[in-house]
């Protein structure tokens, strides 16, 4: 008698699972929540607390997200994803330090997760460290290509003053060519810092003509404009600016002085 009780309580909470399932893949979050507590209070299972946390997620209430993940996780610590979700939900709460554990935890287990490296990086991005946040981005690109993780790796590098490294990654960041404004203006910004004003030149006139009224990008591409000589153009350049509210008195001085240079 107790093995068929148990064998029914069983079939009546995979039967809730099994709803909230169907729930979930219609974006019903709240009636999915519902059906997946159901089979938790029957009989409290990995599943069903794995699909009621990451409903939980959707729904943007990340303290019950992690409530459900952290039971998971001592329940068992090596269930996929379950670290993984716990470390999105802690980063939600804005506790990115507490979080980038989580992902380790994960990573341990599953090292070919991608999306952890790559939150990983986020979080370790937003605590400036960026020298960790630039590895954990070119791992993540490693395992899944993205044109958008070896953008963040490379604005990693250049935040981290390594600015060769920011070139390399920004080169891989073109393949599929949909971050390429950030690109260009990334890479243009290392090689002024690196002094090889040519290639900066190019790479923020490329930026320019995909964003034409970024203050900052235009007044950068003058500047390097005017340390690679073409005093002309960097004056021409300046004067697209001159009507700036922040800066219009720079500009004016700047192209002032690429002015006289023309007529020596």
């Amino acid at each position: 008698i107790a093995v068929a009780e148990s064998e029914n309580i069983n079939q009546i909470s995979t039967a809730y699972i099994a709803a909230g399932d169907l729930k979930l893949q219609s974006a019903q979050y709240f009636p999915a929540a519902l059906d997946y507590s159901k089979s938790i209070d029957i009989d409290s299972s990995n599943t069903a607390l794995f699909n009621r946390g990451f409903v939980y997620l959707k729904l943007k209430e990340y303290e019950k997200a992690l409530k459900d993940f952290s039971s998971l996780v001592r329940l068992n610590p090596k269930f996929k994803d379950a670290n993984f979700n716990k470390g999105l939900a802690i980063a939600a709460l804005d506790r990115c330090a507490e979080a980038i554990p989580c992902y380790e935890e994960e990573l341990k287990t599953f090292k070919d997760n991608a999306l952890a490296w790559k939150e990983k990086g986020n979080c370790e991005f937003k605590l400036q460290n960026f020298e960790s946040a630039a590895k954990s981005y070119e791992k993540s690109g490693e395992l899944i290509f993205s044109d958008s993780v070896y953008y963040l790796a490379s604005l990693s590098h250049f935040n981290n003053k390594s600015y060769l490294n920011t070139i390399t990654a920004s080169d891989k960041a073109r393949v599929n060519k949909t971050k390429m404004y950030e690109v260009y203006m990334v890479a243009g910004r290392a090689h002024v810092e690196m002094r090889n004003y040519k290639p900066a030149v190019e790479e923020l006139k490329k930026a320019v003509a995909l964003k034409s009224n970024d203050e900052f990008l235009n007044y950068t591409l003058g500047l390097a404009q005017e340390a690679n000589r073409e005093f002309e153009i960097a004056a021409a350049t300046y004067e697209k600016l001159s009507n700036s509210v922040t800066y219009k008195d720079s500009v004016l001085l700047r192209g002032g002085i690429c002015l006289a240079r023309t007529r020596e």
